[in-house]
């Protein structure tokens, strides 16, 4: 027989339910069926798994408030350090969607104390809120953020607009004024799942979304190889991420249809995945990218055919015959780097291409180095240069050419040592293999494509006791952001002469 106690802990336990429940259906009300996008945020799922909560409140684990401290200019740490008290509702969800309008990406999010949000905004932004009847609003540098009735929503301006005007689109939002898109049931049960992050991006909203990143939205033109995607045929792409015990995943799905230019470019230009290719990178390289390919198909490309148009307009490189050599390539394009361990800020890495034909391709650069009075050295096979005191070696491996760019004399063994790169390649014909960390925050991440419309990415710690959660959570923490190209003060890679001549690409001294 069942105790008053407990038939009032389950109504308390319920009451709390049907809360959250609620705050969630309310802030679904909220996002409108044209909506060309939408990502949801389980708030309480990541914070549970991580090991945020304790005894129901926020308190983030001490390897994680270190990392917070001695990162303090990663936006993810400004972030966390302000949630506690920011007055935001851990209980509940977190969505965003995109949308061909004035406010052209939304953050919603339920907020438990108004006055503690208020003021965290207006410290972070140095603006105070401003009342349009009941819509308090800041608008600053392209971006809203709005408050009214325990809602948040921070927009991203798609035209500028009067912050009146602002505030009343807010408004009209907040009101949920027009018909949302989980009204569609197969919407509705997607986002119903119980994954940590959820998204059902549509073609225009996976563009915008790409285009919101500064780096991004500058290299979706006609001309990159963004615009593949921009303009193929996709329909739309799921996205869902899950927090298992010993790793986190992501599973996406590309929604296209089989005779769509996306899916006839994949089937013409990617060949079968292949890990032989590792047989010539330094097992040191933490990061490793790959896209298996057919080179005749490649040059069709009109992205491809803009690139080779720009490089036979520089000065003596621009003579090669790149057209032959990239015919040649049948299989893996593999870029692998690693930070130099002695100089800080400087890199190795090779590049390594599966050929038909690649002692040729080897003979006819040294000839061509020759003929402009840069011969290489040839030891034990190899061809060997330096440039800015990195030497660049050429070679080959069965089938494989690679030039490898070293600070170093490489003494250790190679990447086909790694069983977890071979089995990761063997099954993705694009993909990227990372390795991050050392010691107890030591993790692999990998992500590529398992077919053309399959997209599989995995976080996980190399120590098997590590919450997978919170080292992702650590590590994205401690990225620093990246510098834009005219910040590095390197605006050109290759050092001329007056007259034109490349001025520091010489033979080894031996």
């Amino acid at each position: 027989m069942r105790t008053r106690l407990g038939i009032a802990l389950q109504a308390v336990l319920l009451l709390v339910a049907v809360s959250c429940g609620n705050v969630n259906q309310e802030l679904e009300r909220m996002v409108p069926d044209d909506a060309t996008g939408v990502v949801c945020v389980d708030v309480p799922q990541i914070l549970e798994k991580s090991g945020m909560i304790n005894e129901g409140k926020l308190s983030f684990p001490a390897i994680l408030k270190r990392a917070i401290d001695e990162t303090d200019e990663s936006f993810l740490s400004q972030t966390l350090a302000d949630v506690a008290k920011s007055g935001i509702d851990i209980e509940s969800k977190i969505y965003l969607f995109f949308a061909n309008k004035t406010f052209s990406t939304v953050l919603l999010a339920s907020v438990e104390d108004n006055e503690k949000m208020e003021k965290m905004l207006e410290r972070r932004l140095d603006v105070k809120f401003t009342d349009y009847e009941g819509v308090q609003l800041i608008k600053k540098d392209g971006t809203v953020y709005a408050m009214r009735d325990g809602i948040l929503l921070i927009a991203e301006l798609g035209k500028d607009v009067e912050s009146e005007k602002a505030a009343g689109i807010a408004r009209s939002i907040m009101s949920h004024s027009q018909k949302s898109i989980f009204t569609d049931n197969q919407v509705k049960d997607y986002f119903s799942k119980g994954r940590a992050i959820s998204a059902y991006l549509k073609h225009d909203g996976m563009m915008r979304m790409l285009k919101s990143a500064t780096a991004a939205g500058k290299t979706v033109s006609k001309t990159s190889p963004l615009a593949l995607f921009a303009e193929s045929g996709i329909d739309a792409v799921k996205l869902e991420v899950d927090i298992l015990e010993d790793e986190v995943t992501l599973t996406g799905d590309i929604v296209t249809d089989a005779k769509s230019d996306y899916s006839l470019l994949m089937k013409k230009v990617l060949t079968g995945a292949e890990n032989s290719f590792l047989k010539a990178v330094p097992v040191s390289m933490k990061y490793v990218a790959v896209a298996s390919v057919k080179g005749a198909e490649i040059l069709e490309l009109p992205q491809v055919q803009q690139l080779l148009k720009t490089v036979k307009r520089e000065p003596y490189i621009g003579r090669l015959d790149f057209e032959g050599m990239i015919e040649s390539i049948d299989g893996p394009i593999a870029v692998a780097a690693s930070p130099d361990d002695t100089f800080e800020g400087d890199w190795n890495g090779v590049l390594v291409l599966k050929s038909r034909v690649p002692e040729r391709i080897i003979s006819y650069v040294s000839r061509f180095a020759a003929a402009m009075g840069q011969a290489p050295q040839i030891v034990k096979g190899e061809y060997l240069y330096e440039y800015n005191n990195k030497a660049i070696t050429m070679g080959q491996k069965d089938d494989a050419l690679y030039i490898k760019f070293l600070n170093y004399e490489q003494t250790e063994g190679y990447a086909d040592e790694n069983t977890k790169a071979k089995d990761f390649f063997a099954k993705s014909p694009l993909g990227i293999f990372a390795q991050l960390g050392k010691g107890s925050d030591a993790a692999i991440v990998t992500a590529g494509l398992e077919s053309p419309v399959v997209l599989k990415a995995m976080f996980k710690p190399n120590d098997e006791s590590s919450n997978p959660a919170l080292l992702l959570i650590k590590t994205l923490c401690e990225l620093k952001p990246m510098k834009k190209f005219s910040e590095t003060g390197d605006d050109d890679a290759i050092d001329y002469t007056e007259d034109g001549a490349i001025d520091e690409l010489h033979p080894v001294a031996l």
